[in-house]
C-alpha cells in the first residue's frame, strides 16, 4: 500500500567453511581398517587356520558324493552349453547354486586344470567356507561377543568333525551358508539404513533360490 515500508528480511543461509571437504574413500577405508585393526588380525588368523585345515587333502576326503557330480554336472551345462542342465528333462532345486558354481569354473578355469570335477566344485567351497568365517565372525562382534568368543564360535564352527566332513562337499546348504549369514549380519548394521535392510533381504532370497530349505530360517 502507498506510504507503507516494506522491510525486506536478509536471506539467512547456513555458513559452511569453503575447506571442508567429505573425506575420500581411501580415507574412510584407512580409518576403519586402523580402528578395527585387533579384529582383522584376529579374523585374518582364523582364516589362515581354516584354509589349511580344509584345504589340505579336500580333494582326497572324503569320498565323492553323487549329489555333488550332479551339482557340478549341471554347472558345466551352464558353463559349455548355456544351459541349466545336462538332463532332458529334470525336477532340482533352485538353479542359483550351480550358476554360482559355474562363474567360479569359468572365470578361474577349474575344469581344465583340477584333477577332477568334483575337484573343481570343492576348490569353489574352499571359498565358500572362508566367507562364511568371516561373516560368522562378523556376526558374532555385532551381536555383542567379544573378539575372543566370536574367535570361539569360528573355531567351533570350522574345527568341528561334521564341518570338515560336509563342509569341503559341494552341497547346496553349503553355498547358502554364508548368503543367510550375511543376511543376518547385514540385519544387524549399527547405522539401521533401509539399504542395509534390502541388502539383507537380498542374500536371504539368494540363499532361497540356492536351496529352498533356506527358507525355514525365515
Amino acid at each position: 500500500m502507498i506510504g507503507e515500508k516494506v522491510i525486506h528480511q536478509p536471506d539467512l543461509k547456513l555458513a559452511v567453511p569453503h575447506d571442508w571437504e567429505r573425506p575420500s574413500l581411501a580415507a574412510r577405508l584407512r580409518a576403519w581398517t586402523v580402528g578395527h585393526r585387533w579384529s582383522l588380525l584376529m579374523l585374518l588368523g582364523l582364516l589362515i587356520v581354516a584354509a589349511v585345515l580344509h584345504g589340505s587333502g579336500m580333494t582326497r576326503a572324503p569320498a565323492f558324493d553323487d549329489d555333488e557330480g550332479t551339482y557340478v554336472a549341471q554347472a558345466w551345462a551352464v558353463q559349455t552349453r548355456h544351459a541349466l542342465t545336462h538332463y532332458t528333462y529334470w525336477y532340482d532345486h533352485p538353479p542359483l547354486g550351480w550358476l554360482l558354481l559355474a562363474a567360479w569354473t569359468w572365470t578361474t578355469g577349474a575344469f581344465s586344470r583340477a584333477s577332477s570335477a568334483v575337484a573343481a566344485g570343492r576348490e569353489a567351497l574352499l571359498v565358500v567356507h572362508l566367507a562364511s568365517c568371516g561373516l560368522l565372525y562378523a556376526l558374532g562382534r555385532r551381536l555383542g561377543l567379544r573378539r575372543g568368543f566370536a574367535s570361539l564360535a569360528v573355531l567351533l564352527f570350522t574345527l568341528s568333525p561334521l564341518a570338515l566332513f560336509y563342509q569341503r562337499m559341494v552341497y547346496l546348504d553349503n553355498l547358502a551358508t554364508p548368503f543367510l549369514l550375511g543376511a543376518f549380519v547385514l540385519a544387524l548394521s549399527p547405522r539401521r539404513r533401509l539399504s542395509a535392510y534390502a541388502a539383507s533381504g537380498a542374500c536371504f532370497a539368494a540363499a532361497v533360490l540356492i536351496k529352498e530349505t533356506s527358507a525355514l530360517l525365515l
